[in-house]
């Protein structure tokens, strides 16, 4: 067995047998006694416990079993003779099986009796990895091995019950929300992502329905002159392209794209390549933190730094960033940074940021025009406080909507906080390098973007041949495997995202079902 088992014993026949708060039903999952986690019966193997001394409230156990190395993480031993150990415990294999020794606190009333050997079923249990403690606080359909996290995120249980206490109170009250309320609750929301995103000045931060349109918000109101040129590259996510598309149209101005490769190059090859394309005419730098198509993390920080040093306006697309790598914008020194807590930060959807350095507050119009403008003392019923820093007050109040979702990003940021989203973010990384290395050793193509270039979401290409819609259909219809399939430069991925309740058993599946379907299709697959 691989690290993390627990081995289950039962001194008698059958499986359906209560034990100290849960019980084993066949290859279910079961509850236990170690807080509630849950344990899935893999397979039966045989053991023998081979001494059993009692002392006050503690039982020696000497177990000799048919298994290999491995951690025992907990102990149940079940029947007559019921213990349990909480502590982790190193197996280490022996000749004829793996031997184990240590103290276990009595559950039943019956007394292990002094050095008797007793015969023992052993039921090995795979116990889960944090992921699955960690998918119970999470909402997703069970049925669904979810791994497409970055398209529209997940909100932990917790979070979603948050913002649902702020939509009742919305609701109970909607005058005294909205016309009194409404100003003051959403400052302390923004102070409280401020001091997440590393912002010193919250009066340079506004919330947004979603990082698409914290984009539109500078493409219609930037002033291009004819000729002028918006520089990007080749990764960049079509629905904000379109947008600059729109700007080009209106202005006249000239969209300039830098071909970055795949294999992606080094962060100073992707600068290099970037800045060769920058001409005098190059007013725009506009590029992803992380990419949505590729699931590359650029310098984005290097690059910005050359722009502000060449006049140029930097403005960065971070729908992927936040909760997914640490984010500090008082160090990457964008010009305008916009993002999207509702992905990788888990907060409900149609949460999204816009910041923006105070000399471009100015010029930047509000998609829809509200009380914002005009006179403050003509807004009544409270809406835009007239001392609302001009940001704030252009794109706080953008009529009646639900606010609720702003409100519980600071539920968001805690319960990261509160389960040690550093340890998480590391674990799924190294989950997801493990996902593409498999799905690299299934196709023989070599990683188009190597580890050290993405975080939790790994690209991972398909052959040639393979057909892509039926391929996603066939993936999810027939095995309920959630993974969005990317045409790209005339090639063709899948992009695994691996969040905090995803376990290796979803890579697991992943790789059975695209090797069923794979199979099928009459791929042709490279030998290496």
């Amino acid at each position: 067995f691989s690290p993390g088992v627990i081995f289950c014993f039962r001194l008698g026949p059958g499986l359906r047998d209560r034990f100290s708060g849960g019980v084993i039903v066949g290859r279910r999952f079961v509850s236990d006694v170690f807080g509630g986690g849950r344990f899935a019966v893999e397979r039966s193997v045989y053991g023998i416990v081979r001494t059993a001394s009692f002392r006050r409230g503690v039982n020696r156990l000497r177990l000799r079993l048919t298994v290999g190395d491995g951690v025992v993480l907990g102990l149940i031993i079940h029947g007559p003779y019921c213990a349990v150990n909480r502590n982790p415990l190193q197996v280490k294999a022996l000749p004829g099986g793996a031997e184990w020794s240590g103290d276990c606190r009595r559950i039943g009333r019956r007394k292990f009796q002094r050095t008797r050997t007793y015969s023992s079923v052993v039921y090995a249990a795979a116990y889960p990895p944090p992921g699955v403690f960690m998918r119970d606080l999470f909402l997703l359909d069970p049925t669904v091995t979810f791994l497409n996290h970055g398209s529209f995120g997940a909100t932990p249980r917790v979070v979603f019950e948050t913002y649902q206490r702020w939509q009742l109170e919305l609701e109970r009250q909607p005058v005294e929300f909205l016309g009194r309320r409404h100003d003051c609750l959403l400052d302390d929301a923004r102070a409280r992502l401020a001091e997440y995103l590393h912002v010193p000045d919250v009066d340079n931060l506004v919330y947004v329905m979603n990082a698409t349109w914290g984009v539109n918000v500078v493409a219609r109101s930037i002033m291009l002159q004819p000729g002028d040129e918006i520089l990007s590259t080749n990764h960049e996510y079509g629905a904000c392209v379109n947008a600059w598309h729109h700007t080009c149209d209106r202005t006249g101005a000239t969209w300039i794209q830098a071909d970055i490769p795949l294999p992606l190059p080094s962060d100073e090859e992707i600068v290099e390549i970037v800045w060769s394309r920058v001409t005098p005419r190059t007013k725009v730098l506009y590029l992803s933190h992380i990419t949505s198509s590729t699931a590359s993390t650029f310098p984005v920080a290097a690059l910005c730094k050359r722009a502000r040093e060449a006049g140029i306006l930097s403005v960065i697309d971070g729908a992927h960033a936040p909760g997914q790598i640490p984010l500090d914008l008082a160090a990457i020194d964008p010009d305008i940074y916009t993002g999207n807590p509702h992905k990788w930060l888990c907060s409900p959807k149609g949460s999204g940021f816009l910041y923006a350095r105070p000399e471009h507050h100015p010029w930047m119009h509000a998609l829809v025009i509200s009380w914002g403008y005009g006179d403050p003392a003509s807004a009544g019923w409270g809406m835009g406080a007239p001392d609302a820093p001009l940001l704030v007050a252009r794109h706080q109040y953008q009529g009646t909507r639900d606010i609720a979702a702003f409100l519980s990003v600071p539920a968001a940021i805690d319960f990261q906080r509160e389960h040690d989203w550093e340890s998480v973010r590391a674990r799924c990384h190294a989950l997801a390098v493990e996902a593409q290395r498999s799905v690299i050793d299934l196709t023989g193509i070599p990683a188009p973007v190597p580890p050290d270039h993405f975080a939790q979401m790994a690209l991972c290409e398909m052959p040639a041949s393979v057909d892509l819609p039926t391929l996603k259909r066939r993936l999810y219809d027939e095995h309920r495997v959630e993974v969005p399939v990317i045409a790209w430069n005339g090639r063709k991925f899948i992009r695994v995202s691996v969040q905090g309740y995803n376990t290796p058993v979803d890579i697991d599946t992943l790789l059975s079902a695209l090797k069923a379907v794979i199979s099928t299709q009459n791929v042709r697959i490279d030998a290496g």
